[in-house]
């Protein structure tokens, strides 16, 4: 079995319907399919950050590359993809773009074995925990208590909460706003959250979200703010996942700390190996 081709196609303006949210709105997705010469088609989806410029990657540089080769022999694959294309590359663009990649190799591996990916993984677990990223930011605090109360009435018990995007005004901080530049408003964060811990009692699991806005200082106002509602983990609060600064925040809260989503190996080796995580 070889790969044929390697393609994408955009799934434009799909309608969605958020709680709360009265004007219609759309939402597009990427996917990306790796066919073989034998029917098999594997299927992922693109990161939504940089998708032009992972996209191009792939149709001028990684399909050509790829075309021909076996795509059962994914570890193979990916160290190929790496020294052939800048091994010092490990995350941004090459990291997405390598990414759905695997993905689709490890899909055509399922279907050609007939074992779902979980299995052949190492199967350690039948399921998984989940949760749900639901604070909108542009959410009142008001329609973030129904909203939380909208999602535990359909079942969800695990709530994740976008934190650190309102100024001081109670306002959202107008696109592109660096956290260097941004008025804090810790009284706000904290407020929302209480709202919704006093809403949906404690047996709901919350957790909150900065995705890299904060100052270390920052980050441990917010920390000290939140600690007494029980969260589950604070997400990515320090700018650029800096491993020193968060391990140094794990010191100083109860919070656990949570990072490495879009990071490459050695990064995530580093967080672990210098207990800037939990």
């Amino acid at each position: 079995m070889k790969i044929a081709a390697i393609e994408t196609f955009e799934l434009a303006n799909i309608p969605v319907t958020p709680p709360l949210v009265k004007s219609p709105m759309s939402q597009s997705v990427t996917l990306l399919q790796v066919k073989t010469d034998n029917g098999i088609v594997g299927l992922s989806q693109i990161s939504g950050l940089m998708p032009s410029a992972t996209i191009a990657f792939i149709r001028q540089d990684l399909a050509p590359f790829l075309q021909g080769k076996d795509p059962l022999e994914t570890e193979r694959l990916m160290h190929q993809m790496l020294w052939n294309f800048n091994s010092r590359a490990h995350a941004g663009v090459w990291s997405f773009a390598v990414s759905a990649i695997d993905v689709a190799l490890w899909d055509i591996k399922g279907k050609y074995f007939n074992i779902p990916v979980w299995r052949l993984l190492g199967g350690a677990q039948k399921s998984v925990p989940s949760y749900l990223t639901y604070g909108f930011r542009s959410y009142s605090r008001e329609e973030l208590v129904e909203a939380a109360k909208h999602f535990v009435a359909q079942g969800h018990k695990r709530l994740k909460i976008v934190v650190g995007r309102l100024n001081i005004h109670g306002q959202m901080d107008s696109p592109g706003a660096s956290a260097e530049h941004r008025e804090d408003n810790p009284a706000e964060d904290e407020a929302r959250v209480r709202a919704v811990r006093e809403a949906v009692g404690d047996d709901v699991e919350l957790m909150v979200d900065a995705n890299c806005l904060m100052r270390f200082d920052t980050a441990l106002r917010w920390c000290k703010r939140l600690e007494p509602y029980d969260l589950m983990w604070f997400e990515e609060p320090i700018l650029y996942n800096d491993t020193r600064l968060l391990a140094e925040l794990r010191k100083h809260t109860s919070i656990p700390i949570g990072a490495g989503q879009r990071e490459n190996f050695s990064k995530l080796c580093e967080l672990a190996t210098e207990r800037a995580v939990d």
